[in-house]
């Protein structure tokens, strides 16, 4: 996605007119800045935020939940409805604007109730003074279902309990003292219960400090489990069990082009061409830094990754039938007759500075997708 110049004065001037008239500044793009075409696009992007004082940057494109807090902005990019790339479900995203408070709710789709606490708001939406907690607040909340909301209640720290009471149209709100509270961390968790008896709730972590002093506290959180939990009747869903990493790999975290090696962006670039960066992503593994990267090529799909140093590790790319060699054709016609709507892709990974690859082939059979076969390019059925 390229930005140019008269883009950007555009949107400089139209922020800078919102930001005088005291209004809080959002914005909506379509990419995340990440996959800005130009490094000085992508420096003008920032600058452009850090000037006009904006509260959230909301962009698609990738299809997955990304939520980064540099402290003083969020950047957000949501899921899909229909084809979701990360490991949270079909949902989209409800966003609340309380009190120069914003905040982002993700909503798996179908679930009902919804149910999105607008103030306070969660440490991890939390850029600005006006997201800490001191003295008498509100505890505000939107609710709502096609069966119609019964009651709303919150509760904190899992002592204290606070009944709202319904507002105009889906606002219920009820006050709530701080100062009962110690300073620090503090856990909110509101559900909501329709006229059907079903229930949802949303928890969050808020931060209290009398003085209402802020503290900037940089996190991100990619494909996280969904805030706002799953609808439910009768008996609570047990607790998920957390998947553990094997060996020594570390979680992946989204990473600006521009805030990798030299090296590495350089090798990016020249394999990805003038494509878009769908995802840019940075992980350890073993103490070793490595960098993946997703785009598409002439409609079909191309991953990568690369270590620090520019050096290429792995690739994954889509094929066409007519670019596979006859003889992966020929072994997959025998492995897996009968199978129709192939799907062929090719995959190298470096060892020992020698590229090896194969060919991995999923087909359906009576209508069934069949397991995926793998072929090295001489045919050999691996």
């Amino acid at each position: 996605m390229e930005v140019d110049d008269k883009q950007l004065d555009w949107a400089r001037k139209d922020l800078a007119a919102a930001k005088a008239k005291g209004l809080v500044n959002l914005m909506f793009i379509h990419h995340n800045f990440a996959g800005i075409k130009g490094k000085s696009a992508q420096e003008g992007l920032q600058a452009l935020v850090k000037d006009a004082g904006v509260k959230l940057v909301l962009a698609g494109h990738t299809h997955n939940n990304i939520v980064i807090n540099d402290g003083s902005c969020l950047h957000i990019t949501t899921t899909s409805v229909k084809a979701p790339r990360g490991k949270d479900p079909k949902g989209y995203a409800v966003l609340t604007l309380d009190g120069g408070c914003v905040a982002w709710h993700f909503v798996p789709l179908g679930q009902q109730p919804v149910v999105a606490i607008c103030t306070p708001i969660d440490k991890l939406m939390t850029t600005g003074a006006e997201g800490v907690v001191r003295g008498k607040t509100d505890v505000r909340v939107k609710a709502f279902d096609t069966a119609g909301i019964k009651s709303v209640s919150a509760v904190v720290d899992g002592k204290q309990t606070i009944a709202l009471v319904r507002g105009e149209g889906d606002l219920w709100s009820a006050p709530w003292d701080s100062t009962a509270v110690a300073d620090g961390e503090h856990t909110l968790k509101v559900e909501a219960v329709n006229a059907q008896g079903k229930t949802a709730s949303e928890q969050i972590t808020v931060v209290v400090n009398r003085a209402g002093a802020y503290t900037p506290s940089p996190a991100t959180v990619s494909d996280g489990k969904p805030k706002e939990g799953k609808a439910k009747e009768g008996k609570k869903d047990p607790a998920p069990k957390e998947k553990k990493e094997k060996g020594g790999k570390g979680k992946k975290q989204p990473v600006a082009l521009d805030a990798i090696p030299a090296e590495t962006r350089a090798a990016i670039q020249k394999l990805a061409g003038a494509a878009e960066l769908d995802k840019l992503e940075k992980e350890n593994k073993d103490g070793r830094d490595i960098y993946s990267a997703k785009w598409s090529a002439n409609g079909r799909d191309c991953d990568a990754k690369w270590a620090a140093d520019g050096s290429l590790l792995e690739r994954k790319e889509v094929l066409a039938a007519a670019d596979v060699p006859a003889a992966v054709r020929a072994a997959v016609a025998k492995e897996v007759p009968g199978a129709q709507n192939l799907e062929y892709k090719r995959k190298t990974k470096m060892v020992d500075g020698k590229a090896e690859v194969v060919y991995e082939v999923r087909g359906e059979v009576d209508g069934r997708k069949s397991p995926p076969a793998k072929v090295a390019p001489d045919g050999t059925v691996q």
